[in-house]
């Protein structure tokens, strides 16, 4: 065990000997030499932080495609050095990969160099793979009929959904996975025709319900399991329950009520430590889900054996990771999936054995790539043969740890994106003058959307069903045609034809607060990644315990925080 003090931010953190241990077994080995990656020099927030600077995940931009000179989406604004491409030329024969190759100098800083590619060379202006009919999604995979969603994959004909999973006619989620017509919910699996849901499961025809598991038809309910007909956690008859729930769905201004009371009622009732579920081993962190051996780790699904880890699907041996899914033997990677025996990447799609690469895809053996796609035995984009790729990496890794910049991530200063526009600034924001002194880069141009006028209100869904309005077309045809100002932004928005179409299919109401508005309600749904030494708030004596129950745990539910906390005993004794 080591003890550190962050270069950055000057607090304490502990290096364990199973991370040691890590180090040394994603240490590679070049030219018969094994390169150890050293400890690091940033506490764990620090590192997340720095690789968080690297993804911009849902800031896009109005670009020129380098080539073809067509308008295109990008997540690389017009002032930026990157030479963004549309898919098309992107992934054609109208380039030559190796056109920005450059020789390594050794008198040089290796991030200086791998700078001086990253702008040099085409970048693909959003990462998505293998997705049809989807041209506004970014970080995205596998997915088909999909809209300005990010960060999931195997979705099909979903909304502004973020870090999603095979869903199905989603709108409005974040987290969510193998579920169908689930509209503005959190961290919920397996559940059908729902809406308004946080952490929930396996739930149907649900609706701001809160730690609900196997429910059918509830309201406003919390911490309720395989009940039916539930209102505010009271059970009803049939017919009673639906005239209620009628009174506040059939109108925005209901919905907008029943959130708000659904977000004091929950008050009322415990809350679990963790959502830890069907996990195994020394886990820590939240909401993770199959996992075993998991620690200090948020937002896990399928993960074994892995620390300091942030979105992370269908993985192994992974350290210091964010929204990586499908690999194995990772160390420092971002936005990437399929990645094997490989550390320093980000936004990487099948690759293996490689190191400090960018936006390459299906390839092995790339030390400081950028853009590759079918490649082996690349340095700084210049293609060796395998003897010389060892012999020349042993050399590289040498001087950079002389310079001591191996077993570090890419730097901030060299991301393409500024610090208002990454992932960073989402879950850690911070104002432009902190960003300054830390000489972070910051977006000062504003590339929104001026004077959208006139405006568009949109009406009760119901105004949209021919069936109760003989006028539904027209009001049909106004909806898409306008422009709506968001109601607490003010920042103008669009419906688009299919969006549209599944709000009326499933009776939801048409959002009035503009997209950013609604992913930072969902954003401000969630626990800070931090854990808490506290003891369990629980004090009915039935649950074994004569007084307050004594015992303690690490918790995301920071000791001012309304909630009432409760241990794993003490709340599997409250649920009903």
């Amino acid at each position: 065990m080591i003890d550190k003090t962050c270069k950055q931010c000057h607090q304490k953190f502990v290096v364990e000997d199973d991370d040691l241990a890590f180090y040394k077994k994603i240490s590679p080995t070049f030219a018969g030499k094994t390169f150890e990656i050293p400890p690091p020099t940033l506490c764990p927030e620090c590192r997340l932080i720095r690789r968080m600077n690297w993804r911009n995940e849902r800031k896009f931009y109005k670009n020129e495609c380098s080539i073809c000179k067509r308008e295109i989406i990008s997540v690389y604004s017009p002032d930026k050095k990157p030479k963004a491409l549309c898919k098309d030329c992107f992934w054609s024969d109208k380039w030559n990969q190796h056109e920005s190759e450059r020789n390594y100098d050794i008198n040089r800083s290796f991030f200086e160099q791998f700078d001086d590619l990253l702008h040099s060379t085409y970048l693909l202006t959003l990462f998505a793979t293998n997705c049809e009919n989807s041209e506004f999604v970014n970080q995205e995979m596998n997915s088909s009929n999909c809209y300005l969603c990010t960060g999931g994959n195997d979705n099909r004909n979903c909304f502004h959904c973020n870090s999603c999973i095979h869903g199905n006619d989603m709108t409005d989620c974040f987290g969510v996975g193998y579920s169908d017509k689930v509209h503005n919910s959190v961290f919920s699996v397996g559940c059908f025709d729902s809406q308004y849901l946080f952490n929930c499961h396996m739930c149907n025809d649900c609706l701001f319900c809160n730690d609900c598991v196997g429910c059918n038809s509830c309201f406003s309910s919390t911490n309720l399991r395989y009940k039916k007909y539930y209102f505010f956690n009271e059970e009803l008859k049939k017919e009673e329950y639906l005239k209620r729930v009628k009174e506040y769905t059939d109108s925005y201004e209901g919905v907008m009520r029943a959130q708000a009371m659904s977000k004091k009622n929950k008050l009322r009732y415990p809350f679990k430590y963790v959502t830890v579920i069907s996990c195994q081993g020394d886990c820590t962190g939240d909401i993770m889900l199959n996992s075993k051996d998991v620690k200090d780790s948020y937002y896990c699904y399928k993960t074994e054996n892995a620390r300091y880890v942030y979105m992370i699907d269908s993985m192994k041996e992974i350290m210091d990771a964010l929204s990586i899914g499908r690999g194995e033997l990772i160390y420092e990677g971002a936005s990437s999936t399929k990645l094997y025996n490989s550390a320093f990447m980000t936004s990487c799609d099948s690759v293996r054995n490689s190191y400090y690469c960018y936006n390459c895809t299906n390839s092995n053996d790339l030390f400081g790539c950028v853009s590759l796609n079918r490649k082996k035995y690349c340095i700084l984009n210049k293609q060796y043969s395998e003897e010389e790729y060892k012999i020349k990496v042993a050399r590289i890794i040498e001087q950079m740890s002389k310079q001591g910049e191996w077993g570090e991530f890419f730097p901030t200063a060299i991301s393409p994106f500024c610090y208002n526009e990454s992932n960073a600034f989402e879950h850690f924001p911070i104002k432009k003058d902190k960003a300054k002194r830390l000489d972070l880069k910051w977006q000062d141009k504003d590339y929104s959307t001026k004077n959208a006028g006139p405006y568009y209100k949109p009406k009760d869904i119901k105004e949209y069903d021919i069936e109760y309005n003989p006028d539904a077309n027209d009001e049909i045809e106004k909806c898409i045609k306008g422009i709506i100002k968001c109601e607490v932004s003010g920042k103008p928005f669009k419906i688009i034809p299919r969006e549209l179409a599944q709000y009326i299919e499933n009776k939801l109401q048409i959002p009035r607060k503009h997209p950013d508005v609604r992913y930072k309600e969902r954003l401000d749904m969630f626990n800070k990644m931090n854990l808490y030494h506290r003891q369990c708030m629980c004090e009915e004596t039935e649950h074994g315990h004569s007084s307050r129950c004594p015992n303690e745990f690490e918790t995301t539910y920071a000791p001012d925080r309304p909630e009432k906390v409760y241990c794993e005993s003490c709340y599997q004794k409250a649920v009903i």
